[in-house]
């Protein structure tokens, strides 16, 4: 009788550890739907409590040259939902020295860079920067000129 307890037991325990497998994979399937299949999750940082993320936007690249023009999502990730503000940024890519370019900046009320947008600002084109490597930019930079 013991023998079969224990036979029983193990069973029923695969068959959990098979479920949980199951419903894992399924919550990373329907936590990856949410967005859109062209923007790739670049980084997440957080600041007073809010988790905010970044996407790089494959959709939006362009390339000139050695430049590369492309968008990104910045997207607040907030438990309660009150604040659901997102920003869409287009930078040039310069992708034989390493460099970036500011050249739009728009915040949308809702989330993913849905909404009404909100505040937008253009930046002169009169400068490029360096990419700081380990960052956030360096990262949207490979993906832009293809290193990644």
């Amino acid at each position: 009788m013991i023998s079969h307890m224990r036979v029983l037991r193990s069973h029923v325990i695969a068959n959990m550890r098979t479920t949980f497998l199951a419903v894992s994979g399924l919550l990373a399937i329907v936590a990856c739907a949410g967005a859109p299949p062209d923007l790739i999750r670049v980084s997440e940082t957080e600041s007073d409590g809010i988790r905010f993320v970044t996407y790089a936007d494959r959709a939006t690249i362009s390339k000139t040259s050695n430049t590369v023009r492309m968008s990104s999502v910045i997207d607040p990730e907030v438990a309660d939902d009150r604040r659901r503000v997102s920003w869409k940024d287009e930078w040039n890519y310069e992708c034989q020295d390493k460099l970036i370019q500011p050249l739009r900046f728009v915040q949308y009320s809702g989330k993913m860079g849905a909404g009404e947008e909100l505040y937008s600002q253009s930046v002169p084109i009169m400068y490029w920067l360096g990419v700081v490597p380990g960052s956030v930019s360096e990262k949207l930079w490979k993906i832009a000129c293809g290193k990644e």
